[in-house]
């Protein structure tokens, strides 16, 4: 019986050490790949989008994860497009170009963040993202380097998070925004409130497109409106014969994609364009006027007008708050 009890107890010291080296072994297999990565974020942003709100195409320099908190939208590249709604979860990596649009009115999270803490453009760009699709301009050695392949991540990324996550979840991204690193204990704590975040792409199984993807045509269309929308001799029509279609079904495809004519999208974006300039710039009406994409600046004005209820000197003096 002693033997026995002797030979148990050998018995269970022996598997003790064995599951204690398969925890080391464990713990040892990623932390070469932990210690290739030091993720960092310089910006972030919370805030609504109004229904019917779409934005201009981009492409960015570094990552950026983007939470669905309630409302209805998509995310869109050439290739497909991201159904989102609450609890979506996308990750968008740099050089791809793509645009958001909000169904109903929409609210979000958005963290740009870099895998390594390396990411040149997050030091030398006032901002680490481009509103352009002309490659031209984008500058491939600033872009942040892709997370190391044993993260499994297939980019971009969309996940689906549980309705008994998301509260979870939040709570996390309410407490990384709120938290200022004015301190070292603060910058450890919100640096592992990041870690915490990201660790949320790695253990969710993806959600995949949407079955219908974005139409091409359109996508080329909208493409060369977001890149010319400044050339005031940029017509509707020419763009419609240059992908072979009528200004008619080009009009159908963006009523469709967008909810507006294509013509509307055309004024929105110089419209838009007009209103950064009156807030940034102290070029006069006329030069804003013209470097929108607008000829007349009566038409212009007039056309601002109304879209705000007042004219552009107004706008400028006033600095009403943004309205789409």
């Amino acid at each position: 019986m002693l033997s026995f009890s002797i030979y148990y107890i050998l018995y269970r010291n022996l598997c003790q050490k064995k599951e204690e080296k398969s925890i080391i072994d464990r713990i040892n297999r990623y932390s070469d790949l932990l210690n290739r990565l030091h993720p960092e974020s310089c910006l972030v942003w919370c805030g609504e989008w109004p229904a019917g709100r779409i934005e201009p195409n981009r492409r960015l320099y570094d990552y950026e994860l983007v939470y669905v908190a309630g409302g209805k939208g998509y995310v869109a590249t050439g290739e497909e497009s991201h159904y989102c709604e609450a609890g979506s979860l996308l990750v968008i990596p740099p050089g791809v170009v793509h645009f958001s649009r909000a169904e109903t009115r929409i609210r979000r999270w958005c963290i740009h963040f870099d895998w390594y803490g390396e990411c040149l453009a997050q030091r030398e760009l006032e901002h680490p993202y481009l509103f352009l699709d002309d490659e031209a301009a984008y500058r491939e050695e600033l872009a942040a380097a892709p997370p190391p392949p044993e993260l499994g991540l297939v980019l971009p990324c969309h996940i689906r998070l549980g309705v008994e996550k998301r509260e979870p979840f939040l709570e996390l991204l309410r407490a990384f925004f709120t938290e200022v690193p004015d301190c070292p204990a603060a910058a450890v704590r919100r640096r592992g409130l990041l870690w915490e975040i990201l660790a949320h792409t790695l253990e969710q199984p993806a959600a995949g497109a949407l079955p219908h993807n974005i139409n091409t045509l359109f996508f080329q269309a909208k493409c060369r409106l977001d890149r010319e929308f400044r050339d005031p001799a940029l017509e509707v029509g020419e763009i419609a014969r240059s992908l072979r279609i009528t200004p008619n079904h080009l009009l159908k495809l963006f009523r469709r994609e967008t909810g507006m004519p294509t013509q509307d999208y055309l004024i929105l974006r110089r419209l838009r364009h007009a209103e950064n300039l009156l807030l940034s710039t102290r070029l006069s009406i006329g030069e804003i006027a013209e470097q929108s994409g607008f000829l007349d600046a009566n038409y212009f004005a007039r056309l601002f007008r109304r879209r705000h209820g007042c004219a552009p000197r107004e706008f400028r003096s006033g600095s009403p708050p943004f309205r789409d």
